[in-house]
């Protein structure tokens, strides 16, 4: 396939496999696959790879603590190709077991709702068609494109970021199906980094009205503690903190002995980072008879925009143009698979997904149906362009 031919073919294809598209959709999401569930994830696993069952590619599983990675990998037929494209998307959701009794997946015409279909079941469905598709094109292909989908991404990718790095470091570009952002779809071009710190105090506890005078209070402590870290905070320079868990005590008459915090930090700088980094670092006591550990560090580093990330948006609203998108960017706030590849420098483009709205949201996550299908042909031309140059 190749120039008009390739997209007619394209559309005719995606409008005659709708259904399937659907079916696929439908199977993910109702298959529960929250972070750390190793059935689930395994079981989002082997659908996704029967989905290549008839395709000629190379398929392999990579077992890790998180659960498994499946990596697919097409080559071209006639060369030993020079660069590699790589395609990221992540199986795990953010729901508990169970959440599909009372959020099931259903479907209103255009609109289709269910736990993890925007983040990211849809965008898993996507990068499988695309796949396929292009499969049908391999004699004008000169890179091979590889899949990659993870189990972990919404727990920091804790086992997965070793593989996205080294996968990452051999491919020429980085393509991301994760959610596109607000109501015009938009691209990210750029995200914040995240940090994670927990703060554990110990005091000595005693009788809040008989002895108050032998008691270190550790809830005092994290409280002062508290009103240090929010001063680091730097809000019109994108430098956000949250002290977003706090646990201390025991009863309300006593001193309280243990206190605990687990603080989110967003930044988009890596002088942000190392300032944070060294804050948190020296971070002590104000009273000398409490004991502190501050643990966690950062858990991805921030993605700044970067001129090839530029290039490499600017060529896929240049591809949206010839099937009727006109296409947008933005930073994200959030962190994700694509902090780790921009760091490495490979030119990444992310929020490749569907439209929808609620992400991470019980009863309200939700895509339109015709925007994945419109994303498959996006993703599909922009990457058949790169990959059969």
């Amino acid at each position: 396939m190749s120039g008009k031919n390739s997209l007619n073919e394209l559309m005719i294809d995606i409008n005659r496999d709708k259904d399937s598209i659907f079916n696929l959709l439908k199977t993910l999401v109702e298959i529960e696959s929250p972070s750390g569930d190793i059935d689930g994830l395994s079981r989002c696993a082997k659908v996704i790879t029967d989905a290549f069952a008839d395709i000629d590619a190379s398929i392999a599983t990579i077992e890790t603590a998180s659960g498994p990675i499946i990596k697919i990998q097409l080559t071209p037929l006639t060369i030993v190709p020079e660069k590699n494209l790589l395609i990221l998307a992540h199986m795990d959701t953010v729901y508990p077991k169970g959440t599909t009794k009372v959020f099931p997946f259903r479907s209103d015409g255009n609109t289709l709702w269910g736990p993890g279909i925007f983040d990211m079941k849809a965008g898993l469905v996507q990068a499988v068609f695309t796949l396929r598709y292009l499969s049908r094109c391999r004699q004008n292909l000169v890179s091979s494109i590889t899949l990659l989908c993870t189990p972990d991404e919404e727990i920091g990718s804790i086992g997965s970021k070793q593989i996205i790095e080294q996968e990452a470091a051999s491919s020429s570009y980085v393509f991301i199906t994760e959610p596109s952002s607000g109501e015009e779809g938009a691209l990210k071009t750029s995200r914040s980094g995240r940090a994670q710190y927990h703060l554990r105090i110990k005091g000595l506890s005693s009788h809040a009205g008989l002895e108050p005078q032998l008691g270190v209070s550790a809830v005092k402590e994290l409280a002062s503690q508290i009103v240090q870290i929010y001063k680091l905070a730097k809000a019109d320079e994108g430098l956000h903190i949250n002290v977003g868990l706090v646990r201390g005590g025991t009863a309300v008459n006593v001193i309280p002995d243990y206190a605990e915090a687990v603080v989110d930090v967003r930044f988009l700088h890596q002088s942000q980072m190392e300032f944070i980094e060294k804050s948190f670092s020296a971070l002590k006591p104000e009273n000398q008879l409490i004991t502190m550990s501050v643990e966690g560090g950062i858990e991805r580093p921030p993605w700044e925009e970067e001129p090839e990330g530029n290039a490499l948006f600017t060529l896929a609203k240049k591809m949206g143009k010839t099937i009727g998108l006109t296409l947008t960017s933005v930073h994200a706030g959030g962190s994700g698979d694509g902090n780790f590849t921009a760091a490495l420098g490979i030119p990444t483009l992310d929020g490749l997904g569907p439209k929808g709205s609620g992400a991470h949201s019980l009863g309200r996550e939700t895509i339109t149906f015709t925007s994945l299908l419109e994303r498959t042909a996006l993703l599909f031309t922009l990457i058949e362009h790169i990959a059969s140059e």
